[in-house]
């Protein structure tokens, strides 16, 4: 399961809300969805094998609505990509000044495992 937050542009009241809320919840797929009127954002816990992100964006649309992910969910979705990029070149550098003679292999294997 997967849960993302998103930001809702274009509600007038808590009854925009709700129609959102119950599109929703009628997707193959979403397990949960918690629109929240007066902060204009959405929490939706959805299974990513039955139904992915994009398509609940275009669902909202539909209903007359913009949903942007959240700057939260962007912030973390960055971390984690950081974090992996670090922990590889840690990996790197490792391989690259324990074995010196390899020096060149130790490149290309942080050149392939990168990609």
């Amino acid at each position: 399961m997967e849960k993302k937050n998103l930001d809702i542009e274009g509600m007038h009241c808590a009854s925009c809300a709700l129609l959102i809320e119950n599109q929703l919840k009628k997707i193959r797929g979403i397990q949960q969805a918690n629109i929240n009127f007066s902060a204009e954002k959405a929490t939706i816990t959805f299974d990513e094998d039955k139904v992915n992100l994009v398509e609940i964006q275009e669902a909202i649309k539909r209903l007359g609505y913009i949903a942007n992910q959240t700057d939260e969910t962007i912030h973390a979705q960055t971390e984690i990509k950081k974090r992996n990029y670090l922990s590889t070149k840690k990996i790197c550098r490792s391989i690259s000044f324990k074995y010196t003679d390899d020096y060149i292999y130790g490149i290309w294997f942080c050149l392939l495992i990168t990609v």
